[in-house]
């Protein structure tokens, strides 16, 4: 459980999909490319062109407009923790902090016409799916809203890289954001216990 003045940890190490989760799971080029410029700050440049060449990651970056295979990602993500030396738990909270520095400029309509931070995070799954559709592409839904009340939501998330870590601290800098901290993140279930999805409660006053 978190709260608004504590913060949690999650030790686990990623399984990478197989053959057939690799064409049901895809991540969006937008978030490859945030992936790439936080290397880019925190790595230096002879090391990113040894990760990029033996990952095989574009010369330009990912494209905006297209989906990638989730596994190709996660590589990407256990290359750079290993190169800060921290384990994959830290690199997504510190990849979360990096997102969360630029999304609001990214987003700047959604985080301004959102009352709250609870009224934003209602909008998340829609997102998710819809800009990929604006594109033509499609992806499987990774997060439902399964619970929508005045004070609480509820999340079902399912992903083979389970980055509940990295939502867990999104949804925390989203609060932030809105200067609002009387709030709770409560993880009931998770996927690296066995489980279908992860749960996720989040309440507010």
């Amino acid at each position: 459980m978190e709260s608004g003045n504590k913060q949690g940890s999650i030790k686990y190490d990623h399984n990478i999909p197989n053959q057939s989760t690799k064409k049901q799971y895809k991540m969006m080029g937008l978030i490859c490319n945030l992936l790439l410029k936080f290397a880019e700050e925190k790595t230096d440049k002879s090391t990113l062109e040894e990760i990029k060449n033996r990952l095989g990651i574009p010369e330009k970056g990912f494209k905006t407009e297209k989906i990638y295979p989730e596994d190709e990602w996660q590589r990407f993500l256990n290359a750079i923790a290993k190169t800060l030396d921290v384990d994959n738990d830290t690199a997504e909270q510190m990849f979360a902090e990096y997102a969360m520095s630029l999304l609001p400029v990214q987003f700047e309509s959604v985080f301004r016409n959102s009352a709250n931070a609870l009224d934003f995070l209602r909008k998340v799954p829609g997102m998710l799916l819809n800009l990929p559709a604006l594109t033509g592409l499609a992806t499987k839904e990774k997060i439902k809203m399964v619970i929508d009340e005045k004070n609480k939501i509820v999340y079902h998330y399912n992903s083979p890289n389970h980055l509940c870590t990295f939502l867990k601290s999104m949804i925390k800098l989203v609060f932030q954001y809105y200067k609002e901290y009387d709030y709770c993140i409560k993880g009931t279930q998770c996927m690296k216990d066995g489980k279908n999805y992860c749960e996720i409660i989040i309440t507010c006053k």
